[in-house]
């Protein structure tokens, strides 16, 4: 796969924990010079991510719940109403994973389908930490997933630095179905991603840390 079809599927996360606004200028410049596809950012970035991509190709992706989908569910539907007002493009939420943990899908279904309503017609994420969960408890989460809403599955933030096998890979697919997307994150540099392409993963995660 040549390089500039392959970071059309990338997603750059600015993956500093205290970014300045230097750091996100250099983030968004790295990002249209490359191709990515988008940048993915936290909410208090937004606005100035919105001015700095306008009049490019990259979409703007916001997280929601970042980073261990520990916030009240309610506090996560403002802040899809917060990106959506700043300009965001997509959503990338982080449902509540304890929940998850609980066997309570009732709850992260009604969490995300707000999310959905909130993101108004922008395409959602759901960013399902896909190395923490059994062949029965992974399956329950993509049907979850798949009656929620929202678009795509993520496998992971891109901060946990590891991506899914081609093994799992292939596994998410026959449980989402080949309509659904599938974001493999965890990547840190792009060696194996055209394995992922190749697996069935529609976009890349990558974590910047430059």
């Amino acid at each position: 796969m040549m390089s500039l079809e392959l970071n059309r599927r990338v997603e750059s996360q600015i993956a500093k924990p205290y970014p300045t606004r230097a750091d996100l200028e250099k983030h968004c410049h790295r990002a249209r010079e490359a191709g990515y596809r988008a940048i993915l950012i936290p909410t208090s970035l937004a606005e100035a991510a919105y001015a700095l991509l306008d009049g490019t190709n990259v979409k703007l992706s916001c997280l929601v719940g970042f980073p261990f989908g520990s916030a009240d569910a309610d506090v996560k539907r403002f802040e899809t109403e917060a990106a959506a007002d700043f300009g965001a493009h997509e959503i990338e939420l982080v449902p509540t994973i304890s929940r998850l943990a609980d066997g309570d899908y009732k709850f992260v279904l009604r969490e995300i389908r707000d999310v959905v309503d909130a993101a108004d017609e922008r395409p959602v994420k759901i960013v399902i930490e896909s190395h923490l969960w059994n062949e029965n408890e992974l399956a329950n989460i993509v049907q979850m997933a798949l009656d929620s809403g929202a678009q795509f599955l993520s496998t992971s933030i891109a901060l946990q630095g590891r991506h899914a096998s081609p093994a799992a890979i292939k596994n998410l697919v026959q449980l989402a179905g080949p309509d659904f997307g599938l974001k493999v994150g965890g990547f840190k540099a792009l060696e194996g991603a055209e394995e992922v392409v190749a697996g069935g993963g529609s976009r890349i995660g990558l974590a910047e840390l430059r």
